[in-house]
């Protein structure tokens, strides 16, 4: 046993009393460098009192789950500040050299050419096996309380709307000025149910989705994922009295079924890393949608669940606000509770249109044990400013070769058995140490963003956002159960093929994203489903617009007014902005714009007796004096 002398207890109460009165002026001046609580929050888990982080927590003015999550991405912050651990360089392995990749840390092996001994460790489900079973999946559904979380907490910069919700407010008879919310609450459309023209927005489409089967299930709990910036607007959507229910609100009609709302979950902006290396208040932001996936295990590991009964079925859905068919279908919420699957992370297979996202690997421990990931295009950028030039090619061409197996492309779509999941990760956090040693050791993959900011004097500084994704935690969450348990996985996937594609994964990422879900001919609204339904599935067309001109949504509605893009399998237009409404476009159409000036394709072509009124396989120069040059397309 060890004693501690008197003068060595007196040290520790000093240095107790002066890390407390440190605390109290933190307390006090929160706003300044925060060096005192980086120090605190980058230690091991584990080590630091609840008391001590309650204090920090208010000096932060952050609620329970968002300092939770800072506290794991301080973690990890801390750890890779002190070791090598993210220093090196991920390869990613080609056919060439997948024998050589065996057993190295720093090489994985996408899906697209894994061998089949290797794919038996990405334990994968095919959506057409569970069609197959459909009757016999849903059977079960009457006992699942279904938890649905649809993240709506960003404003979605990447699409402009001021314009196209002052036309909204005016079709509404609302008044004031203009309010940006999230993607899900501004972006409507207009919805013909039996007969009559409704303007709905996609999270008003989403609830009146779920009502409509709500049926199926012992009950549905409705749970708002928002930001300050957007919480109201979700909170309107949910009480303004809608003509489509006879003057009813979602929130009343909810109620009147049995249906429930929790929550919500507010993500808040969180201090970021200053030029000192130390927190700071002088910018925040917010660190990623890995927030929801560390919320999860938090609510799992503390029983802050909702409650139910012997018998009964937790499942639960995280999917994205602006993507109406981000929900998955009951025969899928039957087949987890059936197969008693803990976790799914949904994928599809890869397209032409996913060459920029992540898709599915295999990885190499130290001990040459295989573990599932995510390989990122940012990696392979690394790679190849590393000795590997080759890596940003075969990144993009992953998949899409003829020999390739099928990629498998993260939807960001992950379904929780919470049922399941619950033992399993209370065994793997005694396992562990603990579940504050369990949400460390599954903080996600820092993302560092470096941001210049200007303070009130005028002088520019940077800082670093730390953020995180949640397909990252999810799958170090996995890793780390098959290390405890003998290479169990903890995580299923359920991969999408091509023609079901649309039916769970239809992003809104671009303006013209959502002419073509909702105002074009290639999609079709059901208003008793309140699902879109593909014209033409398994082909949605490579679409790139360069000019900034197509950001704002009223502009592309304006733009593509009328057009016919069913038969559309790639459409490019360089250069100043054109519109084509009512023009018929088929197959691939690409279109130089080099006249420095808006053009309004029709009366071009009209001008240069153009005949028709299709433009299928072409290319289209308009040249800097407007003249026209129009060749087959290769």
């Amino acid at each position: 046993m060890v004693r501690l002398s008197s003068v060595a207890i007196i040290s520790v109460f000093a240095f107790q009393t002066a890390l407390a009165g440190k605390l109290e002026c933190l307390h006090v001046y929160g706003n300044g460098n925060l060096s005192v609580t980086t120090k605190i929050l980058t230690q091991p888990a584990g080590t630091v009192s609840d008391s001590t982080l309650k204090k920090i927590q208010e000096s932060l003015g952050l609620d329970e789950i968002n300092f939770k999550y800072l506290q794991v991405l301080m973690s990890a912050y801390g750890e890779s500040k002190s070791s090598k651990k993210n220093s090196s360089v991920i390869v990613i392995a080609d056919h060439e050299n997948l024998a050589q990749a065996l057993g190295k840390t720093t090489m994985v092996v996408p899906t697209a050419i894994a061998s089949k001994s290797l794919m038996k460790s990405v334990p994968v489900t095919e959506y057409a096996a569970i069609v197959a079973k459909k009757a016999e999946y849903e059977a079960v559904t009457p006992e699942v309380k279904f938890w649905v979380k649809k993240l709506m907490a960003g404003t979605g910069s990447g699409i402009v709307r001021v314009e196209f919700l002052k036309d909204v407010y005016e079709k509404l008879g609302k008044t004031g000025s203009i309010k940006i919310g999230s993607k899900g609450t501004d972006l409507h459309a207009e919805v013909t149910i039996d007969g009559k023209m409704y303007l709905l927005n996609i999270a008003e489409l989403q609830i009146l989705q779920l009502l409509a089967q709500s049926d199926k299930y012992k009950q549905v709990i409705f749970h708002d994922v928002v930001s300050n910036e957007t919480q109201q607007s979700i909170e309107t959507t949910w009480s303004k009295p809608s003509a489509l229910l006879h003057g009813q609100t979602l929130s009343e009609v909810a109620v009147q079924k049995g249906e429930v709302r929790s929550g919500p979950t507010v993500q808040f902006h969180i201090p970021t890393i200053g030029e000192s290396g130390a927190l700071t208040k002088e910018r925040s932001a917010p660190a990623g949608h890995g927030l929801f996936a560390i919320e999860a295990v938090y609510a799992t590991l503390n029983n802050k669940l909702p409650k139910t009964k012997k018998g009964e079925s937790l499942i639960g859905v995280i999917g994205n606000g602006e993507d109406l068919m981000s929900t998955p279908s009951s025969d899928i919420v039957g087949w987890m509770a059936k197969e008693r699957l803990p976790l799914v992370m949904v994928t599809t297979e890869k397209t032409a249109l996913d060459k920029q996202g992540g898709q599915i690997a295999i990885g190499f421990n130290s001990k040459g044990q295989e573990y599932v990931t995510i390989v990122e295009k940012a990696q392979a950028e690394t790679a190849a400013k590393n000795g590997h030039p080759e890596q940003t090619d075969l990144f993009g061409a992953l998949g899409l070769r003829p020999k390739d197996n099928k990629a498998m492309f993260n939807t960001n779509m992950v379904i929780v058995n919470y049922n399941a999941l619950q033992p399993k990760l209370a065994q793997l956090a005694q396992k562990v140490g603990g579940n504050e040693k369990l949400l460390a050791l599954i903080a996600p993959d820092l993302i560092t963003n470096t941001k210049k900011q200007k303070s009130a004097d005028g002088i520019e500084k940077s800082f670093v956002q730390l953020e995180g994704a949640m397909g990252s935690v999810v799958l170090k969450l996995d890793r780390l159960y098959r290390e405890t348990f003998n290479g169990e996985p903890l995580v299923h996937f359920l991969n999408i093929g091509k023609d079901y594609r649309t039916q769970y994964f239809a992003p809104i990422k671009s303006a013209f994203d959502f002419f073509m879900q909702f105002y074009s001919d290639r999609f079709v609204v059901d208003g008793n489903a309140f699902k879109i339904v593909d014209q033409r599935p398994g082909a949605i067309p490579k679409v790139t617009l360069a000019d900034d001109f197509y950001k704002e949504a009223a502009n592309v509605l304006s733009a593509f007014k009328g057009a016919k893009i069913l038969e559309l399998d790639e459409l490019s237009i360089e250069g100043a902005s054109v519109l084509v409404p009512g023009m018929k476009l088929s197959g691939v159409v690409k279109i130089k714009n080099l006249s420095g000036q808006s053009v309004h394709l029709p009366t071009l072509l009209q001008q240069n007796k153009f005949a028709g009124n299709e433009l299928k396989n072409v290319n289209i120069t308009i040249d800097a004096e407007g003249m026209l040059m129009i060749t087959a397309a290769r």
